[in-house]
């Protein structure tokens, strides 16, 4: 991916990584993974809100297999879902879904903690998908946009997916994104190229 980007994501990007009908959850995982487990690694936060299908036990399970630790899991990663029947472990940020305002400055406390706790700037994982099942489009639209400035402005790092089913909002987000990846699949190999920049294909 750093080759296929010359030199990988810049600092303070959006990325918007838009997926197929036919990729799975895990092999969507195999593109973002290296990122978000360079994140934790070095010892960054992480605030997501995952795509459907995708839930914080499978997030927990995927960072403890390349040997994040749970106390790294416990400081760093903010996973954040609809109100849940079970008690919340410290890694979950619990949302009301009512009033996206109310759950954004949620979300934004949760990364000054971040931020101010390690000296650095957050990675953001957000499933467009959910937001959408939970806010609408054009609340999600809304929210996308201000969270992309402010990660320019924090010089962090967004990975927006966007999985089938929203042309119009591909256009949108396409247009706001500084890197757009599409991930597809052709005769069973995965693939991925930019559409912005313009890439060659990489058979992940």
């Amino acid at each position: 991916m750093n080759e296929m980007l010359r030199g990988g994501y810049p600092r303070g990007s959006s990325v918007l990584i838009e997926i197929d009908e036919y990729i799975s959850a895990l092999q969507c995982h195999l593109i973002i993974a290296p990122t978000d487990a360079n994140f934790l690694t070095h010892g960054r936060g992480i605030i997501a809100i995952p795509s459907r299908g995708v839930d914080h036990n499978l997030m927990r399970r995927w960072f403890e297999d390349v040997g994040i630790t749970r106390d790294e899991i416990n400081g760093l990663l903010r996973v954040c879902i609809k109100e849940a029947s079970f008690k919340p472990k410290p890694y979950i940020l619990v949302l009301k879904g009512e009033n996206i305002l109310d759950d954004y400055a949620r979300c934004m406390e949760a990364e000054r903690e971040l931020v101010e706790r390690t000296g650095q700037p957050v990675l953001n994982i957000i499933g467009a998908d959910t937001l959408i099942d939970i806010y609408g489009v054009k609340e999600t639209i809304s929210i996308l946009r201000e969270r992309a400035t402010r990660i320019r402005e924090m010089k962090g790092l967004g990975i927006f997916i966007l999985k089938p089913g929203y042309p119009r909002l591909a256009k949108i987000l396409g247009a706001l994104a500084d890197v757009h990846l599409k991930v597809t699949r052709e005769y069973g190999a995965v693939l991925v190229y930019g559409v912005k920049p313009r890439t060659n294909l990489l058979c992940a």
